[in-house]
């Protein structure tokens, strides 16, 4: 038997095999490929798309199209006979138990629905602006004990500016300036919404740690909310309501499974190895055991992460404990659900390597092959294009409106205006990247211009004031611009390797008969 014969018998088993395991609840069409919800959901989230948008048909049904795009390109990688390495293997280790984590936590969660007295009240408080200053530390007990100095008569921004682990705010005696709703965690935020002014907080707890939070003024800037406002506080309040139900569920899993942290171990320094830092109800760990695993998962960071690391990956240590011990308890890990997901992972994984180790090794291209493409693509590469223009500087930004008002209303030339201002100024090319770093306005301005236009008074992030005109946007020789040259070879990649793509899937395609995949109404 010839090898080609050999692998089309192969391949049609293997296909066989995977419609057959799939075939529950569904009636017979070999051509398709069987896809149940779980398995829509759990790609939607490992492509990073919006789950909310997989109860529309069209987003859906792009979703299982390119799931049949991934399972072919899978069935090429497994066709080739090269199984997973440890690697790859460890990799859906690591998802099956993230998985089956999330599942449970799910599966326990009981979110409340969102009242309309609730969206009423923060329609209410989301015409404020709250300018808030906090004190962020990584411990309960030391919350505990700030917040008691502070009851004391203690001065908060001195001991924001002392203890405060939040490097943008300690400076500034714990100021966060202005927040709105919806610009901070829940937790904090719904601590802000319940101050009044100059009242401190008790300790709260968000996931970047304990916060006090002092509530310095508000202003009120708004009108009640528009109908699509209110829309988007709505989504903002359920959303709150689904991480305040996740949060409850670990803190009852911590309870449960006795959940211990010694802070005051970890506070000290960690300084005897054989001390235990942290345990659950059958297991525990010492800080010779924390600090090696740390030392292992971060390597030479440690020190620039500071001593916190050490408790957050402590707390992360102990939840994937109790977790795991809780899957195990409640036969998870085996959940059809679990599997069907887990499935997703390891297509993913294999269409991933097929396309690293077989098809990018094919996509071969020559400095002619860029040319095309950069010239059949302009609108691609925009964002490199130079500027051509003559820059006036100005002293202030009334100076620059006083002039270009002369301009326009005199028909002013470029030359002219050089010869009423700036004698000697000559047209310049400016440079993308030069424009962005001048911040502000400046980029935008010109990217907005037409050629032979003056711009609108141009400021620019150091508050210099400008007037432009353009001459002309010109795409730089790629030898002039390196960063320009790497994105012609990177979309020129990405376009052949696009073509090997779509040729393996149509050959797999008709060998294993997947043409059509659909969603199994469960």
């Amino acid at each position: 038997m010839d090898c080609n014969m050999s692998l089309r018998i192969t391949l049609l088993l293997l296909t066989l095999c995977i419609t057959q395991a799939r075939a529950f609840d569904k009636p017979d069409q070999d051509h398709i490929l069987w896809v149940t919800k779980a398995q829509v959901e759990e790609y939607t989230q490992a492509m990073a798309h919006d789950p909310q948008a997989v109860d529309n048909s069209d987003f859906s049904q792009r979703m299982l199209d390119e799931i049949r795009e991934h399972t072919l390109l899978a069935l090429a990688y497994e066709s080739r006979g090269v199984p997973l390495d440890s690697v790859a293997l460890d990799r859906l280790a690591q998802d099956h138990e993230e998985i089956a984590r999330r599942v449970l936590m799910r599966r326990r969660m009981q979110v409340p629905e969102v009242s309309e007295n609730d969206l009423l009240d923060l329609a209410e408080l989301s015409r404020y602006e709250y300018f808030v200053s906090h004190i962020l530390v990584p411990y309960h007990s030391q919350a505990e004990e700030l917040s008691g100095e502070l009851q004391k008569g203690a001065n908060f921004t001195l001991l924001a500016r002392r203890h405060s682990k939040d490097p943008g705010s300690a400076e500034l005696g714990g100021s966060l300036g202005m927040v709105r709703v919806g610009e901070t965690v829940a937790e904090f935020e719904h601590t802000v919404l319940r101050l009044h002014p100059g009242e401190i907080s008790p300790p709260v707890e968000s996931p970047f740690g304990w916060h006090l939070i002092r509530l310095d003024s508000l202003r009120l800037v708004e009108d009640f909310p528009s109908k699509d406002k209110l829309e988007a506080l709505q989504e903002h309040l359920e959303m709150q309501a689904r991480q305040q139900a996740e949060k409850e569920v670990l803190r009852q899993a911590r309870q449960e499974n006795e959940v211990f942290v010694d802070e005051k171990l970890l506070r000290s320094g960690l300084r005897d190895p054989n001390a235990v830092v942290g345990s659950t109800r059958d297991t525990s760990i010492t800080v010779g055991q924390l600090k090696k695993a740390v030392q292992s998962a971060f390597g030479g960071r440690v020190r620039e992460l500071g001593d916190e690391i050490y408790f957050d990956y402590l707390r992360y240590w102990l939840d994937s404990q109790l977790w795991h011990r809780e899957c195990l308890r409640q036969h998870i890990f085996e959940d059809e659900e679990v599997l069907d997901r887990v499935d997703i992972h390891e297509r993913l994984l294999k269409s991933g390597l097929l396309v690293a180790q077989d098809l990018m090794p094919r996509v071969q291209y020559d400095e002619q092959d860029l040319w095309n493409y950069q010239n059949a693509h302009p609108a691609e590469f925009a964002s490199f294009r130079h500027f051509g223009v003559w820059r006036f500087d100005f002293a202030d930004s009334l100076q620059t409106a006083e002039a270009r008002h002369e301009i326009l209303r005199n028909n002013l030339s470029p030359e002219d205006a050089a010869a009423r201002w700036q004698p000697g100024l000559h047209p310049a090319e400016l440079r993308p990247d030069e424009a962005q770093a001048m911040g502000g306005s400046v980029y935008s301005d010109l990217v907005g211009l037409d050629a032979g236009r003056w711009s609108k008074v141009s400021v620019d992030a150091a508050g210099n004031c400008y007037l432009w005109c353009l001459v002309q946007r010109r795409l730089p020789m790629m030898e002039e611009s390196e960063l320009l040259t790497e994105a012609v070879e990177t979309a020129v990649r990405q376009a052949m390797l696009a073509v090997e793509i779509t040729r393996i899937v149509d050959e797999m395609t008709e060998l294993s008969g997947l043409s059509e995949a659909r969603l199994i109404k469960e």
